[in-house]
């Protein structure tokens, strides 16, 4: 080939070169100058996701908290699902859930437990909203029950009279919620039952310093009334007790309990008899602990007129009791019982009265347990050698 021919052939390569050079230069310029606006997309792109997101996050929380909700559900409904036959029985407005070897004993014991209210509370509507499941036996058994539930349960192995009190219980702790937020819920802390020990109410009357329980022993119902603390102002001690007596009731009031500070530091003045501020420091004390706790009866006497209440108004008087929640205490017991205070408390003084204790109940036999013994020592003295040498 000729030199001019490789020269041409030359100049064809190396324009052919200087144009790939140039078409590669344009392209990296024109990468270059891309990105700006696809960036700014990508970017767009990214805050519209995560926007998305924000939105998708709580329902994906929902979506968690509902499906441990199933499962919790489920495995309820798998625990408590009844590996047994169940009976139902219905004891005036309460329905019980047992087993069927068991539904004689439950009818019972609850119906005792209901007996024992006297028909008092035999309209209301409340303990139609539970159901109550009984079971005393010596191994687990499921019971399947929906709403609402109060059990009555113990071990086989315990006495009857533990299995009565768990019906008791129950049947209280119902008619407790019905009580709740109403004035005399709070006035007798949510118990409605029989009174355990009506004669320590009677004690009460006769051993705690007021000038209202004198004169309700001496057969004042006024003075019962108030004694009780009914609708007690705590500003006004004076009505229960006098100046020598409130120093001794703050000391009853006061001992083995620890106070807050202010309190216990008005207790302390109010024990320094003969100082000029002892009397108020013991009003003051009084008055911080509240006027059911400074009445001069305790919770135990207000529950038993509560009972009272009840027995006297008959079938619906706990639905009176508790029908308007806005009642003060005494309003709402004589709604229940439908009489008036005087004869309310000369009832309840009735009852305390015929509960007063025997004070020397067992002295004859405890006596003549004593002089038998004394027999018998005294035999086997006489015959020891020690006599007989004598």
């Amino acid at each position: 080939m000729s030199s001019r021919a490789r020269l041409g052939t030359s100049a064809a390569g190396a324009a052919w070169v200087a144009l790939a050079w140039a078409t590669s230069a344009w392209l990296c310029l024109a990468a270059a100058a891309a990105p700006a606006p696809l960036h700014a997309q990508q970017a767009t792109a990214e805050e519209a996701l995560i926007r998305h997101l924000d939105t998708l996050i709580p329902l994906v929380r929902e979506s968690r908290r509902e499906l441990e909700s199933t499962k919790a559900e489920r495995e309820r409904l798998l625990q408590d699902r009844p590996t047994e036959p169940q009976d139902t029985l219905l004891i005036g407005p309460i329905r019980v859930v047992t087993f069927p070897d068991q539904a004689r004993l439950a009818a019972e014991v609850v119906g005792g437990a209901w007996g024992e209210l006297g028909g008092a509370v035999i309209e209301s509507r409340h303990l139609r909203e539970h159901t109550f499941v009984f079971h005393w036996s010596p191994r687990v058994r499921k019971v399947a029950v929906t709403g609402p539930v109060q059990r009555i349960e113990a071990p086989a192995w315990v006495p009857e009279r533990v299995i009565r009190e768990s019906a008791r219980e129950a049947i209280g702790v119902v008619l407790a919620l019905s009580m709740d937020g109403a004035g005399v819920g709070r006035w007798v802390k949510g118990s409605v039952r029989a009174p355990i020990h009506p004669d320590r109410v009677y004690r009460e009357l006769l051993f705690v310093p007021s000038q209202v329980n004198r004169a309700c022993v001496q057969g004042d119902p006024a003075a019962c009334w108030s004694a009780l603390g009914v609708d007690a102002d705590p500003a006004d001690l004076s009505r229960w007790y006098s100046d020598e007596e409130m120093p001794l009731r703050a000391a009853q009031v006061g001992a083995g309990h620890y106070w807050p500070r202010a309190t216990r530091v008005a207790l302390l003045q109010c024990g320094e008899r003969g100082s000029p501020g002892a009397l108020p420091a013991c009003a003051r004390f009084l008055a911080a602990v509240g006027p059911h706790v400074a009445a001069p009866l305790s919770l135990e006497a207000r529950r038993a007129l509560l009972w009272v209440a009840l027995q006297e108004g008959g079938p619906g008087s706990f639905d009176r009791l508790v029908a308007d929640p806005g009642m003060s205490p005494g309003d709402a017991l004589l709604a229940a019982s439908g009489l008036t205070s005087e004869e309310l408390a000369t009832r309840w003084r009735a009852r305390v009265t015929a509960a007063k204790p025997t004070v020397y109940s067992g002295l004859g036999g405890t006596g003549g347990l004593a002089v038998f013994w004394f027999l018998v020592f005294g035999a086997l003295a006489l015959r020891s050698t020690r006599w007989r040498s004598a």
